[in-house]
């Protein structure tokens, strides 16, 4: 008799037990389809991970005011002082105009074990409603955050 599977759990506190080389739990994973990310993004399913404490300006591309989250995978590879992000790893930029008003988001997940050259990401932006980039190695993407560590631009720990 086959052993069941866990089941996925939406609770913060999974990220002390993630294992980076261990597959992602479900709960954690940010999908990389449009449609499937658009409903992922609407209702919200990432405000359960690791986010700024509030909005502020800023510091790259991205107009106005911002605040970023990070599921547990990207949290945890963080923390460990990781170079290269495990497969899984994600964040979630809510992008802001006028200070209160949400007006898109930017999102980034590593799809590969390698970062290549911004090609084992898959990008995401949009705003009022207009896909402004979408799917893996988006070179404006890729250009701007080849900076980072691991392309991830996003001042840690979150502030």
């Amino acid at each position: 008799m086959p052993t069941p599977e866990p089941v996925p759990t939406n609770d913060a506190s999974v990220d002390a037990e993630i294992k980076l080389d261990a597959p992602p739990p479900k709960a954690t994973l940010v999908p990389t389809t449009a449609p499937e990310l658009a409903d992922f993004l609407i209702t919200q399913r990432y405000l359960d991970f690791a986010s700024e404490s509030g909005l502020h300006q800023s510091e790259g591309p991205h107009f106005g005011k911002v605040i970023t989250c990070m599921n547990p995978l990207l949290k945890a590879s963080l923390q460990a002082g990781n170079r290269e992000h495990p497969q899984g790893a994600a964040a979630v930029k809510e992008l802001y105009k006028g200070g209160q008003t949400l007006l898109g988001w930017a999102v980034m997940v590593k799809v590969a074990p390698k970062s290549g050259a911004g090609e084992g990401y898959y990008w995401f932006e949009a705003q009022s409603g207009r896909v402004l980039a979408e799917g893996v190695g988006q070179p404006v993407c890729a250009q701007c955050h080849q900076v980072g560590s691991d392309f991830i631009l996003s001042a840690f720990p979150l502030r």
